[in-house]
């Protein structure tokens, strides 16, 4: 590809992501949405204490509205090509991103999380990504809140009308003027998770998310 074509692709992604997120941002606006246990990460934040934010992968879309304060955040996205949408969206809501994924330049991406941890800033994880299975936790994300001594707060979020597509994740798609419910939960502890084994560790997220997902996914039936 000669290089004025790949510029041309380059801008037109670019441009793509734009729209896209000009999109979320109109469905948030139109909707009705409430935030339940935000004091959860304030407190956080209050102590300077940076955090894991582990979500679903089909939650990806709305997640960004839900970053509201002027803290540096960091999402895990996969190094495949598709991904560098999801990136460039991100960006636009002033997320960066951590190139990777356990299968892909896994213990560089982890390597970074961990500094960017004890740098003080918080960085998100979709545990089921990028390829699946849906709500199976994979390995990683238990690692990574042990070695950086960071605690994982779970994330969701909830609308009553949506469409869900058919891909591997059945990624949500809010639709606008619906009522939406964005909601942190009680945090996992990284010291809690010390005493468990890798597998045990990895269940327990894995089973916390769940049952913290269904649970908001009800309030808004």
């Amino acid at each position: 590809m000669a290089f004025e074509d790949f510029l041309r692709a380059c801008c037109l992604k670019r441009g793509v992501a734009r729209i896209l997120s000009w999109w979320i941002r109109f469905v948030f606006i139109t909707g009705r949405w409430s935030i339940l246990r935000q004091d959860i990460p304030e407190s956080y934040h209050r102590q300077g204490r940076p955090f894991i934010i582990c979500f679903w992968h089909n939650r990806l879309v709305m997640a960004p509205c839900a970053w509201v304060w002027d803290k540096p955040l960091f999402v895990l996205i996969s190094l495949h090509p598709d991904a560098q949408l999801i990136s460039s969206i991100v960006s636009f809501f002033g997320i960066g991103s951590v190139r990777g994924s356990p299968s892909q330049n896994g213990t560089t991406a982890l390597m970074k999380m961990i500094r960017l941890l004890r740098e003080g800033k918080s960085v998100g994880i979709t545990p089921d990504g990028p390829r699946g299975p849906r709500y199976e936790v994979r390995a990683g994300i238990e690692v990574l809140a042990r070695l950086a001594k960071a605690d994982i707060l779970p994330f969701t979020y909830a609308a009553r009308r949506y469409r869900a597509l058919r891909s591997w994740d059945m990624l949500r798609i809010a639709w606008p003027f619906t009522r939406g419910l964005f909601a942190w939960g009680e945090p996992i502890t990284h010291t809690s998770l010390v005493n468990q084994t890798p597998e045990e560790a990895r269940q327990h997220i894995e089973a916390r998310l769940r049952t913290f997902s269904e649970t908001i996914d009800k309030k808004v039936q």
